[in-house]
């Protein structure tokens, strides 16, 4: 009883020193600077996944974005082994995400939404089943076992999901599709004029996060180019409605709102033919989510300098998943940098409570706002993030990881920019299988040699 008893009374005691006005306001200041963090991944994400034929859903993607941005902030915050663990919408998944919706915008007709309406129910689909495999992995105790996936392999994974959001925030800037055959327009005049300040962007805010590490460091950036967006803008003599019409800013948007229950229409609308075609990147999903969450954890042991309970994360990510995948939202588990970044600064469980409540005030009233947005740094944050991908991974690797790992990564990051992710993938659980085949066979059985000279036995025998 007397166990229970305090247990019982800790809870209080430990919400009242959370509300203890000197740790509220750097609380709260902390987690308004995570929250504001959060809707910007968000909104490049969405504009990621819902750019070319889909970008007149631009508006409805970001509500999307939005919706798993709270989700996955308030339960990782809640149910979270860390209580410094912040959770986040993630663009390792989002990156084959936006594969998904190309490939279902050019297989269904546009008309009547019927093509929107696809890629909600498929991406709501994908989330839930990564959420149910994460939520299973952790029941049943198996956590672990994710851990045995190659270094090398997980590795090419991320670089390639690094040359993917590249790829993508090309597009996103300059709104035109990057492959072989529109390089030429990629490289227009009136393109260059858009994606370059994007990669300039995207080219300073990694080289200071690579020299300083402050908390402050990514969202003064954010508000110092915007800030400069709109001086420059204003110095050349271009208003709003000239920045929208030539496709400076995100908006304008249709005024339907951020969201409504597209899930409940899209069952009956969606076309499940295209849905069942898309079954191999959905599986990949799943797969990246799990080795990416995996990543994530164990790069944030390494940083608060403790053992996480994998089980319980991979349980409270699953749960997440499932919550925000049935509202047709992306995949989210706690982010690297923004849980390191709440444990340097003493953050507790609060800070993600706020961080949901700001997601959920620019969910509900943010539509306007947010359509003012610019381009320039929503790309540019994309940039920035596959950039971060492939520096770790195709340069950093080259002085940490044997020459023969290292041409593991580079491999897989070829197939995928040639081939696409599936392939990537396959030769990556190809490169898995034979790597696990090749260390065990160069084991060696036998623990101890001897012979008569060194050992010998204690019982005579006859040698007939």
């Amino acid at each position: 009883m007397i166990a229970g008893a305090s247990a019982a009374d800790a809870t209080p005691r430990r919400l009242r020193a959370e509300l203890d006005p000197k740790r509220l306001v750097p609380t709260v200041t902390f987690g308004v600077v995570l929250g504001v963090l959060e809707i910007v991944l968000a909104i490049s994400l969405a504009a990621l996944i819902f750019g070319g034929r889909l970008s007149a859903h631009l508006e409805a993607g970001i509500g999307l974005a939005l919706l798993s941005a709270v989700v996955t902030v308030v339960v990782v915050a809640f149910r979270s082994s860390l209580p410094s663990a912040v959770g986040s919408v993630q663009g390792s998944t989002a990156a084959v995400l936006a594969l998904i919706a190309t490939g279902i915008a050019a297989q269904v007709p546009a008309a009547e939404d019927e093509s929107f309406l696809t890629v909600v129910i498929t991406i709501g689909l994908t989330t839930v089943a990564t959420g149910a495999f994460l939520f299973a992995l952790g029941l049943l105790r198996l956590g672990n076992l994710i851990r045995f996936m190659p270094y090398p392999v997980v590795g090419g994974f991320l670089a390639g999901t690094g040359w993917l959001l590249a790829k993508g925030s090309v597009g996103v800037l300059s709104g035109v599709s990057v492959s072989l055959s529109t390089l030429g327009d990629v490289f227009a005049a009136d393109a260059l004029r858009k994606w370059l300040p994007g990669t300039a962007f995207a080219v300073t805010l990694l080289l200071l996060v690579r020299r300083w590490r402050h908390f402050l460091l990514i969202p003064g950036a954010l508000v110092a180019a915007v800030a400069l967006f709109y001086t420059i803008a204003t110095l050349a003599g271009s208003g709003v409605s000239e920045l929208k019409a030539d496709g400076w800013l995100l908006g304008p948007f249709p005024g339907t709102g951020f969201w409504e229950p597209w899930t409940a229409e899209g069952l009956e609308r969606a076309d499940w033919s295209a849905i069942l075609d898309q079954t191999p990147n959905m599986a990949t999903v799943v797969l990246v989510g799990a080795v990416a969450l995996l990543l994530n954890t164990s790069g944030i042991e390494l940083a608060v300098e403790r053992e996480l309970d994998l089980n319980r994360e991979l349980r409270a990510s699953g749960g997440a998943n499932i919550v925000a995948g049935l509202g047709g939202g992306i995949v989210g588990f706690p982010a690297l940098s923004l849980t390191t970044l709440a444990h340097r600064a003493g953050a507790v469980r609060f800070v993600g409570i706020v961080a949901g409540l700001v997601c959920v005030a620019a969910f509900a009233f943010g539509g306007s706002f947010l359509s003012l947005f610019p381009r320039v740094v929503v790309g540019g944050l994309l940039l920035f993030l596959g950039l971060a991908f492939l520096l770790e991974w195709l340069y950093d690797a080259w002085s940490r990881l044997p020459r023969a790992d290292y041409a593991v990564v580079a491999v897989i990051v070829v197939v995928i920019a040639i081939f696409g992710f599936l392939p990537g993938v396959a030769v990556g659980l190809v490169v898995a299988v034979a790597l696990f085949v090749i260390d065990y066979s160069r084991t060696d059985m036998v623990k101890h040699a001897f012979s008569a000279g060194s050992y010998r036995s204690t019982v005579e025998r006859d040698p007939l």
